[in-house]
């Protein structure tokens, strides 16, 4: 991979692409009352496709990509209508786009595809036809159990996602919640480049603590890959955008737990500020760092598992650190890694939850541990503080342009976004859906 370039891969055929666009998702997403919507996605997403056809109409047509629509079919048909008329009085061609009729919409929380809804005709309709892209959004758990339907029979892993940070930034987490590969990694280093653009003029690479890998490892396999010649050391500041751009990497990588865990402590630092100005005092800093464990590593032939750490075999209550609720079931791979876990004696703690719960031990697998002590280290902690403005505007800047997608890797090995979603305001929907159609008219097609 020449350096600096986003990888591409080879169409070699002029084959129109199709798109799948649930036109229903997204209904209980932030910002739909802001913007006058009360909790119905459908005005937001079709004026993101009336923008999309007023100013990409003469590209959609000639290139003859296909919008497959899945939401009210006559408020949508009305609405391209007149969309279209703004552009051309008298069209002589028409636009290839289908709509299916659905009024059922997938809500926020919801763990799956509601029966008859939009986000579940389109996952079944696409199960058959594997368009090029999907986008949906709203319950990115109910997303990730349609994309399962994608993946290989068996395989319970949910897809890779990747998440733009800021401009310039992109973070991935491979989605493997169980016997990841090298070769993840190497996948999430060519999608996210691609995903960067022209922005990856330098790519550097941050790797993230993994409890699969040495950092060594991984590099080695990036080296002899991709030829990746330039990473940046893992340091929360760095990532925060504090560092300035010289000490910004450009790609961040992280096996799925861990992805979703320190996702969790820089949110948490930006909008509760996981109450760090007590955190600056020694003995309550400390006493979190000293609370949390790590868990053991126990390997049986090929298969390993995470075991109590000595001296704390006969404690009655253990917190585990895990990346959401229990009922989110962000916890499934300690569960599995660890046999099914006694609900009396085993508590489930966020990142938020740390400094409540003072006199409770908590276990964490050696990378979450790493993160725990790199967050909590004070001299993190006073920088953090003294750059917070500047900090904060980075990342209110980054809210605005944020967009995240789920790959899932097909049989032929590449990957195949599955749901492109980003926050509720229009905005954030018309940017996601130009960078579909901009991919899929491209002559030679990103990867992802």
């Amino acid at each position: 991979m020449e350096s600096g370039k986003p990888v591409l891969a080879d169409v070699g055929t002029s084959e129109p692409r199709t798109i799948f666009i649930d036109m229903l998702g997204g209904d209980a997403c932030e910002g739909t009352e802001r913007e006058g919507y009360e909790g119905d996605a459908l005005p937001r997403n079709l004026r993101a496709l009336q923008d999309l056809i007023a100013n990409d109409y003469d590209r959609i047509l000639e290139s003859g990509v296909r919008l497959v629509l899945f939401g009210r079919k006559k408020e949508i048909e009305a609405a391209i209508k007149r969309a279209v008329n703004r552009v051309v009085v008298n069209p002589t061609k028409s636009l290839n786009i289908e709509v299916t009729d659905c009024v059922e919409q997938t809500p926020m929380g919801s763990k799956r595809a509601v029966s008859g809804s939009s986000m579940q005709k389109m996952f079944t309709q696409a199960k058959v036809e594997l368009p090029d892209f999907v986008y949906t959004a709203g319950s990115t758990t109910a997303e990730g159990a349609g994309a399962l339907a994608f993946r290989e029979k068996g395989v319970k892993q949910r897809p890779f996602i990747a998440k733009q940070l800021m401009p310039g930034v992109e973070f991935g987490d491979n989605g493997a919640l169980a016997n990841p590969t090298l070769e993840d990694y190497v996948m999430m280093a060519q999608v996210l480049s691609a995903r960067n653009g022209e922005h990856n003029r330098d790519p550097k690479l941050m790797i993230l603590p993994s409890d699969y890998f040495d950092e060594s490892e991984i590099r080695e396999k990036l080296i002899e890959d991709l030829q990746v010649s330039s990473f940046v050391n893992f340091d929360p500041l760095t990532e925060l955008g504090l560092f300035g751009q010289e000490r910004q990497p450009s790609e961040v990588l992280a096996d799925g737990f861990i992805g979703n865990l320190h996702l969790k402590f820089v949110e948490l630092l930006y909008r509760e500020r996981m109450g760090l100005f007590d955190l600056l005092q020694v003995s309550k800093r400390e006493a979190v760092r000293n609370r949390v464990r790590p868990l053991e590593k126990s390997t049986e032939g090929e298969k390993f598992e995470w075991r109590v750490p000595a001296g704390l075999e006969n404690e009655p209550r253990l917190g585990i650190l895990c990346n959401g609720s229990e009922d989110a079931k962000g916890t499934d791979e300690l569960k599995t890694m660890m046999g099914q876990l006694d609900p009396d004696r085993f508590f489930y703690i966020e990142p938020k939850d740390l400094l409540s719960n003072p006199n409770l031990n908590v276990l964490a697998t050696p990378a979450s541990k790493a993160l725990v002590d790199a967050f909590f280290d004070r001299s993190f902690l006073q920088a953090f503080l003294g750059n917070f403005r500047q900090g904060l505007k980075v990342r209110k800047a980054s809210k605005q342009s944020t967009a995240m997608a789920e790959f899932v890797n097909l049989k032929d090995g590449s990957p195949r976004i599955m749901a492109a979603h980003g926050a509720a305001p229009v905005q954030d929907t018309i940017k996601n859906l130009r960078h579909l159609v901009d991919m899929a008219i491209k002559e030679e097609r990103v990867i992802a």
